[in-house]
C-alpha cells in the first residue's frame, strides 16, 4: 500500500524558495523515517522525483521564525527548483511505499490512484495514526544503540550522531516496535538498505550482508558476502522480520 499526501504549492512556497508541508505530508515523511532537523543543520534526505526517475538532496528542517510564532517544518534545496518554482497552484504529492519517499505534481499520479491510501481524515484516527509513527521511537533507539554497543551493525562504526535506529519492516505500515525488527545503520546504510541496495539474507549460518551490483564501484561493496555482527546479548539477529 502507498500512503500519500497532498498539497497545493503556494505563492509562498515558491518565494521563500522553501516548501512547508501540511500536517498530513509531515507524517509521510516520519513514515519514511525522516524528522526536521535544527535550520543549521546540512543534513539531507533524498526524495524521488516521479517525473524524472531521480533523486533529489533536499533539506528537512525546522525554520525559526521571528514573529514569535514556533518553528515551521521546511523542505528546501532540489525540490524546489523541480517540482515548486513555477509551478504555484499545482498540488505536490508526497508518497511512501514503505521503501521509497516519492514527490511528484498530484495529475501525474492519476493513473495510480486507486493503490493510494490517504492520511485519515477522522481527527480521532489521525491522531492515533501519528502516534502509531511516533510510539516509542526514543526508546526503540536507546535499545538498539545498547543491542549494537553504539555501532553500525553493518560497518562497524559510529559515531552516534550518524547512526539511525532502523526498522526491518516499516514502523508507519507494521506498528512494529520489538527489538528483533532493528537494526543501528550509518545513516548512509540505512538510506541504502531502505531502497534494498543493501539487503541482510538469512542462511543455515545466520544473517549475511548482499549488495547490489548497481554499488559495484562504490566503497559499500567491501561489506558483501560478510556475516552481520552479533548484537550485544550474544544472539544473531532472527529471520522474523525479514521481507
Amino acid at each position: 500500500m502507498i500512503h500519500t499526501a497532498i498539497k497545493t504549492i503556494s505563492k509562498t512556497d515558491a518565494s521563500k524558495g522553501a516548501y512547508v508541508p501540511d500536517w498530513d505530508q509531515q507524517m509521510i515523511l516520519e513514515m519514511a523515517g525522516y524528522s526536521p532537523v535544527l535550520s543549521t543543520d546540512n543534513r539531507t534526505i533524498q526524495i524521488l522525483n516521479a517525473r524524472t526517475g531521480l533523486e533529489m538532496r533536499c533539506s528537512y528542517y525546522n525554520a525559526i521564525r521571528q514573529d514569535g510564532r514556533g518553528p515551521e517544518s521546511r523542505l528546501g534545496r532540489e525540490i524546489i527548483h523541480e517540482l515548486v518554482v513555477g509551478h504555484v497552484g499545482k498540488s505536490l504529492s508526497l508518497a511512501f511505499d514503505g521503501h521509497r519517499l516519492t514527490a511528484s505534481h498530484a495529475d501525474a499520479i492519476q493513473a495510480t490512484r486507486g493503490d493510494l491510501s490517504p492520511i485519515p481524515d477522522d481527527p480521532n484516527e489521525r491522531q492515533m495514526f501519528a502516534r502509531r509513527i511516533r510510539a516509542g521511537q526514543p526508546e526503540f533507539r536507546k535499545i538498539q544503540m545498547s543491542l549494537w554497543n553504539g555501532c553500525c551493525a553493518i560497518s562497524g562504526h559510529g559515531p552516534a550522531d550518524a547512526l539511525d535506529a532502523a526498522h526491518i519492516q516499516p514502523h508507519a505500515l507494521s506498528g512494529i516496535n520489538d527489538p528483533d525488527n532493528g537494526l543501528l545503520l550509518r545513516s548512509d546504510i540505512h538510506n541504502l538498505f531502505d531502497k534494498g541496495l543493501i539487503e541482510i539474507v538469512q542462511t543455515s549460518d545466520g544473517p549475511f550482508i548482499r549488495v547490489d551490483k548497481r554499488l559495484e564501484d562504490e566503497p559499500y561493496m567491501q561489506f558483501d558476502g560478510q556475516k552481520l555482527r552479533v548484537r550485544t546479548d550474544g544472539k544473531q539477529l532472527p529471520s522474523t522480520y525479514f521481507r
